[in-house]
């Protein structure tokens, strides 16, 4: 009996740090996955301010960070099938990876068709520019609460459920947001179908990565809500 018992605690104790290391690189995705979004977030800034050069001169440093992210959740899968298996909530930490990696795949986006745009000269009104920055802004808020809730998963769940709740609420302003900006965009820039299109897109990925972000949460927090005394 007492064998049993030793195994089974041995077992767990594998799991739980198991468990501590796939935080750790989920840690590490959420960093280059938020490099990439900072980066996005200075050339929508870049083409506001018309700096066309510069748009094309970082284009590369998206692709890069994206790359990163994409590496680092192939290191995340690999690490569950060859360690940790039998890990209860295995695949949702699984979910969490694709979540943001997708993310750092839709900044690439977005990064792509503001270099169409700077290609072309195409920019947007102030307003435009403004109301997409702002935008932006919000979903880096969202994304630095997320990676909080991460870190404080193995060692403050119910800090984390806080977290998560408090990436819930940025979501509800970012649909505000993404639904002014839409209407907006179609009042002031339609005169050019090209720069209209192409903005709608950027747009829409950024409510896009916002939703991710938001379904990441809540996959952390049923981890979390599991974990609580």
């Amino acid at each position: 009996m007492s064998e049993y018992v030793e195994g089974s605690l041995s077992s767990s104790k594998r799991e739980a740090l198991a468990e501590m290391h796939i935080v750790e690189l989920l840690h590490s995705l959420v960093r280059n996955t938020y490099d990439t979004v900072r980066e996005v977030d200075t050339l929508i800034n870049d083409l506001s301010e018309g700096k066309i050069e510069i748009i094309k001169a970082k284009h590369p440093r998206v692709r890069n960070y994206k790359n990163k992210s994409e590496e680092m959740k192939s290191r995340i899968l690999e690490y569950i099938v060859r360690v940790s298996p039998s890990l209860i909530n295995k695949d949702i930490y699984i979910k969490i990876a694709y979540d943001l990696e997708r993310v750092a795949q839709l900044m690439n986006g977005i990064s792509h068709r503001l270099l169409i745009l700077a290609s072309r000269n195409l920019l947007p009104t102030r307003d435009i520019g403004k109301g997409m920055l702002d935008f932006m802004k919000t979903v880096i808020d969202e994304f630095e609460v997320l990676r909080k809730a991460i870190l404080m998963l193995t060692v403050n769940p119910r800090k984390t459920i806080d977290n998560c709740k408090n990436v819930f609420k940025l979501e509800d302003e970012l649909d505000d947001m993404y639904r002014f900006l839409e209407v907006k965009l179609y009042e002031t820039q339609k005169d050019n179908l090209l720069l209209v299109m192409l903005l709608k897109e950027i747009i829409d990925i950024m409510e896009d990565s916002a939703d991710l972000i938001k379904d990441a949460a809540e996959h952390l927090m049923y981890i979390a809500m599991h974990k609580l005394p």
